[in-house]
């Protein structure tokens, strides 16, 4: 299911506190009967005229106090509706949930592995803003560095990408969250915890004991002392991830802890139409 962007807005509009529900038909009906409490007539009009033009692109029945969903099978990005030679504005693109309801990933490659793509936490926060071109196992390797911020993502996919388009598609976007700008990709420290490996001695793991054991423990020892710790933080992640219900197959790279580094792959499966 994909969250419509203008939806949530409206849903989430620090001036309007109030409940709407509208109800429509055909390309747009607005309900007077609506319950609409301590707002000014012209707000109420003005978000009727925006509501009556705003359904005519929707294909559903109904719009309630949540942000309105859209089925992936109308949106699916095989129809070209996020592939474009030209850079769409972040805003104007819908919400995808992380996972599915059985705990998969959303994003499949058949909706184009080239993209910009943008992550945000469980309030809609934007947290950070890439460019990849295997957009699904980036998204995966994002989850598993930084799962307590990847709640949701939108995107733009290329058929014919390269990398100076990319990165203008994500300097573009980044420009138009001038006013909130993406702390991932602002802040130097965050950007290498969202793009690189786990560090466990950099990025914050090690509890006193352990900073104390490596600083204590010889050149030769300390690939040991280093693996353990990992295992003990891959423990910690993996924890993290069973509380979202992941049901993703991730391997994590046993070279990489030997140097006090965590990082992971996802390992190609089916997933099940129905279970």
């Amino acid at each position: 299911m994909a969250f419509c962007s203008f939806c949530w807005r409206l849903q989430s509009h620090p001036v309007v506190p109030y409940r709407l529900h509208v109800h429509w038909k055909g390309h747009g009906y607005y309900n007077k009967n609506s319950t609409i409490s301590n707002v000014p007539t012209t707000t109420t009009t003005k978000i009727a005229r925006r509501v009556q033009t705003h359904i005519g692109n929707h294909s559903f029945n109904l719009f309630y106090t949540k942000a309105c969903f859209t089925n992936l099978s109308r949106t699916n990005h095989t129809t070209k509706s996020s592939e474009s030679k030209d850079n769409q504005p972040l805003e104007s693109l819908p919400y995808y949930p992380y996972l599915d309801e059985r705990g998969f990933l959303t994003f499949q490659d058949d909706w184009g592995k080239v993209s910009v793509y943008a992550i945000y936490d469980a309030k809609y926060r934007l947290q950070y803003i890439g460019i990849s071109r295997d957009t699904r196992t980036s998204l995966l390797l994002h989850l598993i560095r930084m799962p307590a911020l990847c709640y949701y993502f939108k995107f733009q996919s290329f058929s014919k990408p390269s990398r100076t388009i990319l990165n203008q598609v994500r300097e573009t976007w980044i420009k138009e969250m001038s006013d909130c700008p993406p702390i991932g990709n602002s802040d130097a420290t965050l950007q290498e915890r969202w793009e690189g490996p786990i560090d466990i001695r950099r990025h914050g793991w090690l509890t006193t004991e352990e900073q104390q054991s490596i600083q204590e423990t010889d050149e030769n020892n300390l690939p040991k002392i280093l693996k353990q710790i990992c295992r003990r933080v891959q423990k910690e992640i993996e924890k993290q991830l069973a509380e979202r219900n992941v049901q993703e197959v991730i391997r994590f790279d046993p070279k990489l802890k030997e140097k006090g580094l965590l990082d992971g792959q996802s390992k190609k499966v089916d997933v099940p139409d129905t279970i």
